[in-house]
């Protein structure tokens, strides 16, 4: 990746619009982070591989200039007044942000002219601290940056998918499929002991399963696909080879469940036709099992009351 393609990546003032026209298409409200990742390709120019490229910082840590982007974004957008957002809660426009008119919307003047004397303050508070500490001038604006990037509520949460995501990624491609029907059927999908599952003769898929709907007690027919990633995007030949499958063994629809993230081609060609697929990708793959707690347990933790001890 150029140098300039990750300053554009890395830039705040790249996703604050889309980020407003987003919720202001989407009812003024997504439901988490995630979403805005799913959605961002949609609004800017940024591809799936921008957003998920990622660098290890001298301090060893993962650094993700989307992340940093992102983030910084929702922090002036939450400090001008226009959205509000706290970890595990539904990321909203406030009333001044659901009346924006974006076609004369601009970015400086309607935000950052707004929060400009917000992060001097913040911005002398570090170089105070980091001063005390006897840390060079050439390590401070580093270390400012890469600490803004890691140290807000929305990144925490996204920290915890990540570990989460890591560890799924690790499983080889035969325990990833039994992975994913196990996290379907706690979802309450009944899978079929045989078709999907034995090695050979399964026709392209990786699980067939039945689901009920309680209201009608209609049953549909359910065609399951795996694929485990470490790196690139789940692409259209997937999509269609899938579509085969569904075609083959007369399913109702297909789920094709990722550890990576979907192109573009993918999403469009996975709503083209009469029969859909639901694609999971790994932010929503996390999402599920945190939902359904499958394979992780919730643990203690705490954090200051920000209302009290102020920013």
């Amino acid at each position: 990746m150029t140098p300039e393609r990750k300053r554009e990546i890395r830039e705040p003032k790249n996703y604050v619009k889309p980020i407003l026209q987003m919720l202001q298409e989407n009812g003024g409200e997504l439901s988490d982070i995630s979403q805005i990742g799913r959605l961002i390709p949609s609004y800017t120019d940024f591809t799936e591989d921008d957003m998920n490229y990622s660098e290890i910082t001298p301090k060893g840590n993962k650094y993700i200039p989307y992340w940093f982007g992102r983030n910084f974004a929702l922090k002036n957008l939450q400090i001008a007044g226009y959205l509000t957002y706290s970890r595990n809660e539904p990321i909203k426009l406030t009333p001044e942000g659901l009346s924006l008119n974006l076609e004369d919307f601009d970015v400086d003047k309607d935000v950052y002219s707004k929060t400009a004397s917000y992060w001097e303050k913040k911005n002398a508070e570090r170089h105070e601290r980091q001063k005390q500490q006897s840390i060079s001038e050439s390590n401070i604006t580093e270390s400012y940056g890469e600490d803004i990037a890691q140290d807000s509520n929305i990144n925490e949460e996204q920290d915890y998918k990540t570990q989460i995501l890591d560890r799924v990624k690790s499983l080889d491609p035969i325990k990833f499929e039994q992975f994913a029907r196990g996290l379907l059927s706690k979802m309450g999908f009944d899978i079929d002991p045989i078709k999907g599952i034995t090695a050979s003769g399964d026709n392209g898929i990786d699980g067939f399963a039945y689901c009920i709907d309680d209201q009608s007690l209609k049953t549909t027919r359910v065609a399951i696909q795996c694929k485990r990633y470490t790196t690139g995007a789940v692409g259209s030949p997937e999509i269609n080879n899938l579509r085969g499958a569904i075609d083959t063994n007369r399913a109702d629809y297909g789920v094709l469940i990722t550890t990576s993230y979907f192109s573009k081609d993918a999403i469009e060609s996975s709503r083209a036709g009469s029969t859909p697929i639901t694609l999971i990708d790994g932010n929503k793959l996390v999402d599920l099992m945190v939902q359904h707690k499958y394979k992780v347990r919730e643990v203690p933790t705490y954090i200051v009351d920000e209302k009290y001890f102020g920013e």
